[in-house]
């Protein structure tokens, strides 16, 4: 059986499989330094009991939405991005498509 992968997400891929690289502080915040197992990314987690800075959002930053793949609904990854367009690789059936940003 296998087991839940609980830990935090990969701000790329979305993947909960990550590896701790090293523990630090940054800001005057302790915490981990993890890196992803699927796609090799390498984020900042707070460490438990501290609250993560509240950072201000970029000033005409749009939320970027997650895009799934049209042929088998799974997760799809961002492979470039050249406005207005964005080509995106489906994780699981490797179906390559793009998208449009909107306004």
């Amino acid at each position: 059986m296998l087991a839940e992968l609980k830990g935090p997400a990969c701000p790329r891929c979305g993947c909960r499989d990550g590896e701790t690289l090293m523990g630090q502080v940054r800001r005057g915040q302790p915490g981990n330094l993890k890196q992803c197992r699927y796609c090799s990314r390498r984020f900042w987690v707070p460490a438990e009991g501290h609250a993560q800075a509240e950072s201000t959002p970029l000033e005409g930053a749009v939320a970027y939405v997650s895009v799934r793949c049209p042929r088998c609904d799974s997760q799809a990854r961002v492979t470039s991005t050249r406005s207005p367009l964005r080509w995106h690789k489906c994780v699981s059936c490797g179906h390559t498509f793009k998208s449009v940003e909107g306004p």
